[in-house]
């Protein structure tokens, strides 16, 4: 099985998350390529906020936009506000070959709450064509704290158990 991880992340706390996403998937046999999401422009947090609020996009600097090649995508990135960060939503809009492809969800955020978000972005998607086959949040606590040892672990389980459930 062939995957696609594309991710945001500001801070570093969702890159920690991919990082041991992919250990897991590769114990369980896929092959995973990375595509971090990267914005063309810095923007000001407040606007990164209002934009991310209203589900609007924002020009993105990715590596894999075309998907027809991968068996399944993972998007993942913070929670801003309730909401998925602006550039996660530009990837779904920006996508090639995306219709029938199976996805994942996943945001990071400093406590518990993203089941909004995530519908948000499982709509997106879906609006696409693409079929969301799961989600999930990953609380890395305040400043990133809960980013250690067993919780980390438990990523990477979560990892190994998607390419054995699919």
């Amino acid at each position: 099985m062939k995957v696609l991880v594309t991710y945001y992340s500001r801070t570093g706390n969702t890159e920690k998350v991919v990082q041991c996403l992919k250990e897991g998937l590769e114990k369980g046999g896929a092959e995973v390529d990375l595509n971090p999401i990267e914005l063309k422009k810095e923007i000001n947090i407040l606007k990164g906020i209002w934009w991310s609020i209203l589900g609007k996009t924002i020009p993105i600097k990715i590596k894999h936009h075309d998907v027809q090649q991968y068996d399944m995508i993972f998007l993942g990135g913070p929670v801003w506000v309730g909401n998925p960060f602006a550039a996660i939503n530009t990837f779904i809009d920006v996508c090639d070959h995306i219709e029938g492809k199976k996805a994942v969800v996943f945001l990071t955020l400093s406590s518990k709450g993203a089941q909004s978000a995530l519908e948000k972005l499982s709509h997106r998607f879906e609006n696409r064509r693409a079929q969301v086959i799961d989600t999930f949040e990953f609380s890395t606590g305040p400043k990133g704290k809960s980013l250690k040892g067993v919780e980390m672990e438990k990523l990477v389980e979560v990892g190994r158990d998607f390419t054995l459930k699919w």
